[in-house]
């Protein structure tokens, strides 16, 4: 899902502008008539609020929809993870795997101390398996 937020930084930067004289003005009793907002600066600063508030709303829930997504998958992630585990450790063969690289075990079931004896760390090279078998 895709979406495009366009905001100028003009306008941001404008409707503070606007809201911090104003502000600045009315806590100033003594100018307080200079500071009367004209119905074209209230409908403008209300639209570009309202824009605001709807952006900050879609970033919402867009980080909310991210974070969901997120969590869906990690959970997931963490079940698959488990099911491989449980099928690792509970079957009756001993499974490894090797890195060609290193010429290395990179693991190696912890079956194979019921099965045929050996510790696991016994097994590091291909040359250490076969002095074991």
């Amino acid at each position: 899902m895709r979406y495009t937020l366009l905001i100028s930084p003009r306008l941001t930067a404008g409707v503070f502008a606007l809201l911090s004289s104003h502000l600045a003005h009315a806590s100033d009793h003594s100018q307080a008539p200079e500071t009367t907002l004209t119905w074209l600066q209230v409908h403008w600063l209300s639209s570009a609020l309202a824009i605001l508030a709807a952006t900050f709303l879609l970033l919402l829930l867009l980080l909310h929809q991210v974070h969901t997504s997120y969590k869906l998958k990690t959970d997931e992630l963490q079940q698959r993870e488990r099911n491989y585990r449980s099928l690792v450790e509970y079957a009756n063969v001993i499974h490894w795997r090797f890195d060609f690289k290193s010429q290395c075990f990179t693991y190696v079931s912890p079956q194979i101390k019921r099965i045929l004896g050996y510790e696991p760390s016994l097994w590091t090279t291909l040359d250490s398996m076969v002095k074991t078998l």
